[in-house]
C-alpha cells in the first residue's frame, strides 16, 4: 500500500469514528433517560495494563483475547465483523482512546482466542464480549458492533444490563423500519434452490443477474466479495430471500482459491460471494462451507483485481442506489461484465 493511499484509507477512517460518535450522543443521551441513577459496578478489581494483551474466559470455557487503552468513562468497546479480529479497529484506537477508555476484542474463533466450541452461536459471541465487559473497571458501557459485531452487541447488552449506556451498529441492520419481506414470497424464490441447487444455480448465472457487478470488497491476501446486483429494484427483491446454513460437512474448506458464500450472522446466506486469496481455512468452523474452487491460473487473474478502495464501498449504499452510487464514488472498482455456465 502507498503511503498517499494508507493516508486517504486512515482518515476515511477516522471521518467514520467521528460520524459514529455523532450518533452514539443521542444514543447515550436517550439511554441514559431510562436509567437509574445507580450503575451496578463490574467484577474487575485491577485495571489492564495498556495495549498489554489481556484473557479471560468465555462461558463455555473459550479463551478471549482482548486490549484496553485509555482510561475515561464511557468504555467504548469495539466488536469486529465476521473473520476479522480486534485489529480492524487499530486506526480508532488513537482518537478514541483520548476523550474514553476503548477496548477491542477478538472473538472466539478469530484473532488470538479459542475455537475450542461447538456452538457458534450470536449468543456465545455475545458471552465472549459479556466476560470482557466484566473485567472492565468503566460503569458505562457503550457497544459498538460492525457488520456481525452489532447483533453480537445486542446480546452482550443483554447479558451486561444496566451499564450499557448506548449501542452503535456500523454497517448493519440496514433493514430497521422497512416492512419485512413476506414468507411466502422468500419461499418462493429459496424453493427452486432447495429443490436442485445445482441446477437453480446455473439457471440463476445464466439469467443475467452477475452482469456488471461490482467486485466492492477486495482485501489483498484474504479475499474479493461481490454479488451486489447493481439494480437497487432487483437488489432489493434478493436481500431479503436468505439460504437457510449447510452444516460444515457438506462442504469444502475455505482454501486458497475457494468460493463462499458471505454472511453476516447465522442463516444469512443470499447473493454475495467471496474468493479467498490465501489459506482461510479458519473460517471453515465459522459456518463458511466453500461450493467452488477457481482454477490457480483464473485466481492469479483476480489477484489483479483493484484494490485500493478496500471496504470503503458501504454495502448499505450499494443495496439503494446501486452501481450508480459505485461509479460515482469509486471509478475505479473493477466489474464482472457477464457470466455464464461452462458445460
Amino acid at each position: 500500500m502507498t503511503p498517499d493511499r494508507a493516508d486517504r484509507r486512515r482518515g476515511a477512517r477516522r471521518d467514520a469514528v467521528s460520524r459514529a460518535l455523532l450518533i452514539a450522543v443521542p444514543l447515550l443521551a436517550l439511554a441514559a433517560c431510562g436509567k437509574k441513577e445507580s450503575v451496578e459496578p463490574p467484577v474487575a478489581t485491577q485495571a489492564p495494563v495498556e495495549g498489554v494483551p489481556q484473557i479471560v474466559t468465555s462461558a463455555d470455557g473459550v479463551h478471549i483475547e482482548y486490549h484496553v487503552y485509555g482510561s475515561a468513562e464511557p468504555a467504548v468497546v469495539l466488536i469486529h465483523g465476521w473473520s476479522c479480529d480486534g485489529n480492524y479497529w487499530k486506526e480508532q484506537i488513537a482518537p478514541l482512546k483520548a476523550k474514553y477508555t476503548v477496548v477491542t476484542v477478538d472473538l472466539a474463533g478469530h484473532g488470538a482466542s479459542g475455537a475450542n466450541r461447538t456452538d457458534w452461536s450470536m449468543g456465545n459471541f455475545g458471552e465472549d464480549v459479556a466476560a470482557v465487559v466484566r473485567q472492565i473497571h468503566n460503569r458505562k458501557i457503550v457497544l459498538v458492533g460492525h457488520s456481525m459485531g452489532a447483533p453480537v452487541a445486542l446480546e452482550a447488552a443483554r447479558r451486561i444490563g444496566d451499564r450499557v449506556v448506548g449501542i452503535i451498529a456500523v454497517d448493519s441492520f440496514k433493514t430497521l423500519g422497512q416492512p419485512p419481506m413476506p414468507d411466502a414470497q422468500i419461499e418462493k424464490m429459496l424453493k427452486p434452490f432447495r429443490d436442485d441447487f445445482i441446477g437453480h444455480t446455473r439457471e440463476f448465472v445464466k439469467s443475467g443477474f452477475f452482469t456488471d457487478v461490482a467486485i466492492f470488497r477486495v482485501l489483498p491476501g484474504f479475499m474479493a466479495q461481490f454479488g451486489i446486483h447493481g439494480d437497487p429494484k432487483i437488489a432489493g427483491a434478493w436481500k431479503a430471500a436468505n439460504i437457510p446454513d449447510d452444516a460444515p460437512e457438506n462442504g469444502g474448506s475455505n482454501v486458497r482459491g475457494a468460493l463462499c458464500f458471505a454472511k453476516a450472522g447465522p442463516n444469512t446466506r443470499s447473493t454475495q460471494l467471496f474468493i479467498s486469496y490465501g489459506d482461510n481455512s479458519r473460517l471453515d468452523k465459522d459456518g463458511f462451507p466453500a461450493f467452488g474452487l477457481v482454477r490457480e491460473e483464473s485466481l492469479k487473474v483476480w489477484e489483479t483485481i483493484n484494490s485500493e478502495t478496500g471496504e470503503k464501498p458501504r454495502q448499505d449504499k450499494i443495496q439503494s442506489e446501486g452501481n450508480a452510487y459505485l461509479k460515482k464514488e469509486f471509478p475505479n472498482l473493477d466489474y464482472i461484465k457477464s457470466a455464464k455456465v461452462v458445460e
